[in-house]
């Protein structure tokens, strides 16, 4: 149970933090020498791995009391620590209400890499949940 409940803090503090960005990377902030399109593609990636991460939130909310299933699960930590770090970064960007500097970067290593980890990690939830629906 105690593993059940630190997968759904988890889940929920990813999620929330993720819905705070979709809202705040939709906010419109002023003209842009940049086009807005590379942030909307950084806030759809952001809003693709909500809606799986709510799947999960779903499934795990279900399934609580079933061990086994809690025992594969525990592949997950690192994945949403990682994108909880990932989405953080995108955060302090956006707060900052430096849009330019996002858009600017949105092509250099560092952006790259976050990008690629929450790609990743919706793939591997998404694999999750199908074979959890097997």
């Amino acid at each position: 149970m105690a593993e059940a409940l630190a997968l759904m803090a988890s889940i929920i503090a990813v999620l929330q933090l993720a819905g705070a960005l979709v809202k705040l990377g939709s906010t419109y902030c002023g003209p842009s020498r940049f086009s807005l399109s590379e942030i909307q593609e950084v806030v759809c990636q952001i809003q693709e791995f909500e809606s799986t991460l709510r799947s999960l939130q779903n499934i795990v909310s279900i399934d609580e009391s079933d061990e086994t299933r809690l025992e594969t699960y525990k592949c997950l930590d690192a994945p949403l620590r990682d994108c909880h770090e990932s989405l953080q970064y995108f955060e302090s960007k956006l707060k900052n209400r430096i849009r330019d500097y996002l858009v600017g970067r949105l092509k250099d290593m560092e952006t790259k890499k976050h990008r690629q980890r929450l790609k990743n990690a919706n793939s591997l939830l998404q694999l999750v949940i199908s074979s959890d629906q097997l």
